[in-house]
Formats: C-alpha cells, sequence, structure tokens
C-alpha cells in the first residue's frame, strides 16, 4: 500500500489507523523506535514511549511532522476480543 499526499499549503490533519498482525506490529514499532520516533500508549497526551494494550491486543500512536496522527493496532476496536484475521496466519 502506498499513501500519497498532495503537495500544498494549507491541509487538514488527519488520523490514520491501520490493523495489522503481531509480527508486523513488531516489526513496525521496531523500524519507529530506531528511527527515534516518539510514540505514545494514548491518542492525546505526551509520548509515553508505551504500548496501549487495553484491548487485549496491542497499539501506539505517533504523529508526523505535518500534524498528522498515525496508529498501529492488533486488536480491532470494532471487534475487540476477537482475534486478528492476518495473525491467524
Amino acid at each position: 500500500m502506498t499513501l500519497d499526499f498532495a503537495d500544498r499549503e494549507q491541509f487538514e490533519s488527519h488520523h490514520l489507523c491501520f490493523h495489522v498482525s503481531d509480527h508486523d506490529f513488531d516489526a513496525i514499532l521496531g523500524r519507529i523506535q530506531s528511527t527515534n520516533i516518539p510514540y505514545r500508549s494514548r491518542p492525546r497526551g505526551e509520548n509515553d514511549m508505551q504500548i496501549n494494550t487495553r484491548l487485549g491486543g496491542k497499539n501506539v500512536y505517533w504523529q508526523d511532522a505535518d500534524g498528522h496522527l498515525w496508529e498501529i493496532l492488533t486488536v480491532s476496536y470494532a471487534r475487540a476480543g476477537t482475534p486478528s484475521l492476518s495473525a491467524a496466519g
């Protein structure tokens, strides 16, 4: 998947969320950590460098320089308690 952003002076910031497998979560978080991108366990607040596990899975948030909020999670909010289909193999 690719995300293309228009190059313009004014834009709205967005919350981009990706439901990923446990394996992909660990790989993505590893890249975030290796490049020293600050992250947090909640959508708002300080970067606490923690993983949120409140739904029985894992999720983290980080913000880019353009103000977009990015999120990866392993358990969907809509299906909390249901294993990820991608994690089943």
